[in-house]
């Protein structure tokens, strides 16, 4: 088979996670093509060990960036749930398989614990244990977490700290700020981070919104 035809196969299975038995069916129904599973698994393994080299690169590369936004994502291999580790910016983007979610995951990648920079993440406390990193929280997963507080918890503060990120990041994607308006912001931010604080400070310890104010 050529290598256009690996590619696809590649393509089809990883990228769009189509089940062999389909790949298949898709190369004799769209390609007039009789291609056999072992065959495509037989491909996967041969692309897996050309990108060794590319996966090295990448892992260097990830080590030189200022920013790097961390998450992980859950996936069945073989019906055996796995997790997918993603780091990734606007440059690169590094996809990592393991068995385990946490820190063993961590420790077998041998990566994190050389990165030097900012890490943006979700607070997921096994990154925390990478001291000679700056932490960032993710936005996405900030608004996630406000947007609970406010619905579920009844949190009025949650809706004002939500609208002035948002605000911000539509601010910030139209303009650069001054020094004078970048002390305003960090101002306006400690009033609203304070006035959480002070609205949970009564809250039980099994509510998300008091942990959560404490972040901020």
């Amino acid at each position: 088979y050529s290598s256009k035809v690996s590619s696809l196969v590649c393509y089809y299975s990883q990228v769009q996670l189509i089940p062999a038995i389909r790949v298949v069916q898709i190369f004799k129904d769209c390609h007039g093509l009789e291609i056999s599973e072992g065959t495509i698994f037989n491909m996967i393994s041969r692309m897996n060990k050309n990108l060794e080299n590319t996966e090295d690169d990448l892992k260097e590369l990830a080590l030189e960036q200022k920013i790097l936004h961390a998450d992980e994502t859950s996936i069945k291999v073989n019906g055996e749930s796995c997790w997918v580790h993603v780091l990734s910016n606007g440059i690169i983007t590094l996809l990592l398989g393991h068995r385990s979610r946490g820190m063993k995951a961590l420790n077998d990648f041998n990566l994190l614990e050389h990165y030097k920079n900012t890490l943006i993440h979700d607070n997921f406390s096994m990154y925390f244990s990478f001291e000679e990193m700056r932490h960032g929280t993710c936005g996405a997963h900030l608004v996630r977490e406000l947007e609970f507080a406010e619905d579920i918890e009844g949190q009025r503060w949650a809706h004002k700290v939500k609208t002035f990120l948002l605000d911000l990041n539509e601010l910030l994607k139209n303009q650069k700020l001054s020094t004078d308006e970048k002390t305003r912001i960090e101002v306006s931010y400690d009033e609203l981070a304070n006035e959480a604080i002070l609205a949970t400070e009564q809250m039980g310890s099994g509510t998300k919104s008091r942990p959560l104010a404490r972040r901020l």
